[in-house]
């Protein structure tokens, strides 16, 4: 199996290196900033094998060589020489360790090592390319770490022929975006908590980076020996999963996709015992849900049954991140993309945003998409108020789209999790749109395509390719548009699946945590003859108790339905 360590990059190769003495030489490695490391890339504070009793300091030097074949001399470490005195005689330099993504020669080596124990250091030891790239093969925890390194290897060697399928599909996914990840803090301690306890609940605010981190915690699950991963976005699809078998069981927004599910709490409820003896079967579990939705699900949550919503959680705090993620996920994303010129527009201003509170991974991505650098002008007022008002932003992008790109997103707006089938096929949704703003087929499909990657994404799912979201903020602000509009109000309301209705729309002049789409007075009977035939279930229950007013409930009762007569679901009227 062979990894080509010189596509990593610079930064990223940092990262495994740390990773590696860490993981490997066991040595829990303090980093220091590029421009102020002081002839170190990291240093350890620690019991130098075969020397004295006592603690003693570490310099840890990565050096990182670009180019194929690259070699390791000597020579090309004079820089380092220079600095090594003075850190032998401030005491932070006893034990020097060397790691480089190059290859060394033995007689390079020996030279390498003899230069720097002349300028004091009692030993010196070199890690090169090949012995990282046997850490990487022999260590799956490793290459969770530094997840980059699942884009260079080939994964036929360390997963199954039907895991290996899976972790090529969630690679595929993720797309370019494996290379802008920076492992922080939040996912280190996701990997130790799943470790622990076979389960991780991820919370953040919305574009905070659960689900990238959620994908590779499924990818390293399948490198960890899973048989394969599950990916779900509600109970309603476990019959997809086989808790019998060694699996990763992945649930995006378990709670509920933009505001708290009742009928999705319960359903829940039932399955955590259910839960609880897969995972102690060797089943990992994955759960994502936004901030909001969590403190409103809690009280509701059966946590008796299932101690680990409350013993492993893991908070994605974008505030958290340092000044350092920050600044790399921003170049990351700038870099991957964007045009030499426009990088060169961007770069004075990139520092103000990398420091902003407001800051989230999703912005830097859109910072990286010249779609959207497009259509804003490139001062430094202007990225402020980007990075600060996301969703206005991309509310703002929206409503500048061309109406057959409005067609595509709303279309896709229309239809669940699994998305909208590629090619178009025809139905109620797509009829709905093409009446409401006058697009064609021929003209959303090639909307679709021309935003891809930037506001849609074309997944490959079991049933065929499918167009979903780019990430799903975009359904946050287009419930937003939607919200404020009749006509639009009244494409959702025909077009959307009852499923999505009655979870997401509004029949009551009340405010939802996550709720934007309110239906007006003049569209309840539209909303209601939709429901005629819908089964009077929990999740209807649900609808009629908690987000609909009294006058939506008498003309419903009215027209005919038996109104349930037990106790309504919790937090629901009588």
């Amino acid at each position: 199996m062979a990894y080509d360590l010189t596509t990593l990059g610079w930064k990223a190769f940092q990262d495994l290196a740390s990773a590696v003495a860490a993981e490997v030489l066991q040595r829990p490695v303090q980093t220091f900033l590029g421009s102020k490391d002081g002839g170190r890339d990291g240093a350890f504070l620690g019991k130098l094998e075969g020397g004295a009793d006592g603690p003693l300091k570490s310099a840890i030097q990565v050096k990182y060589l670009a180019g194929p074949g690259a070699r390791l001399t000597l020579g090309k470490l004079v820089g380092e020489l220079t600095k090594v005195e003075a850190l032998v005689a401030e005491g932070l330099a006893e034990d020097y360790v060397i790691i480089t993504n190059a290859g060394v020669t033995g007689v390079s080596e020996a030279a390498i090592c003899k230069a720097f124990e002349a300028k004091g250091v009692k030993v010196c030891r070199v890690y090169h390319g090949d012995w990282i790239v046997e850490q990487i093969k022999a260590s799956a925890r490793l290459r969770m770490l530094v997840p980059r390194v699942y884009g260079i290897g080939d994964l036929s060697h360390i997963v199954t022929a039907h895991a290996q399928e899976q972790a090529k599909a969630i690679l595929d996914e993720m797309g370019p975006d494996l290379a802008c990840f920076v492992p922080t803090a939040s996912y280190r301690a996701a990997v130790k908590a799943l470790d622990d306890h076979r389960f991780v609940i991820l919370l953040g605010d919305p574009a905070s980076g659960k689900s990238t981190i959620a994908a590779l915690l499924a990818l390293g699950s399948l490198d960890h020996g899973c048989s394969g991963a599950v990916r779900i976005s509600s109970p309603d699809q476990l019959n997809l999963w086989h808790p019998a078998e060694r699996q990763v069981l992945w649930v995006d927004d378990a709670f509920g996709a933009n505001q708290f599910d009742v009928a999705r709490i319960n359903r829940w409820n039932t399955e955590f015992p259910q839960l609880r003896a897969a995972i102690a079967n060797g089943t990992r579990v994955i759960f994502t849900s936004r901030n909001y939705i969590w403190s409103a699900a809690r009280p509701f949550l059966r946590s008796r049954d299932f101690p680990l919503l409350t013993e492993s959680q893991v908070v994605i705090d974008v505030q958290g991140l340092t000044s350092t993620e920050r600044s790399q996920i921003l170049y990351n994303h700038v870099r991957r993309k964007q045009p030499k010129s426009m990088r060169a527009r961007l770069k004075p201003h990139l520092p103000t945003v990398a420091e902003s509170p407001s800051f989230i991974p999703e912005t830097a991505r859109r910072l990286g998409d010249p779609f959207f650098t497009s259509k804003i002008a490139i001062t430094r007022e202007r990225l402020v108020q980007l990075v600060e008002h996301p969703v206005e932003f991309l509310v703002e992008t929206l409503e500048g789209l061309d109406d057959a790109s409005r067609a595509a997103i709303a279309l896709i707006f229309l239809h669940p999790a699994g998305g909208v089938p590629s090619p178009i096929e025809n139905g109620h949704a797509l009829d709905t749109v093409i009446r409401l703003t006058g697009a064609q087929q021929a003209q959303i499909s090639a909307a679709l395509v021309a935003l891809d990657d930037s506001l849609t994404r074309r997944v490959q799912g079991e049933e065929g390719q499918r167009w979903v979201f780019r990430h799903p903020t975009i359904t946050d602000a287009f419930a937003t548009i939607v919200g404020r509009s009749s006509e639009l109000v009244e494409l959702y309301v025909g077009g959307a699946r009852i499923e999505r209705l009655v979870r997401e729309v509004v029949c009551a002049p009340k405010e939802i945590a996550g709720a934007h789409i309110r239906v007006p007075v003049s569209l309840y009977p539209a909303i209601r003859a939709r429901l005629a035939d819908h089964s009077l279930d929990e999740t209807l229950r649900s609808f009629l108790g908690q987000r609909c007013d009294d006058n939506f409930l008498r003309a419903f009762v009215k027209n005919g339905r038996r109104f349930w007569s037990g106790r309504m679901a919790p937090g629901c009227r009588h």
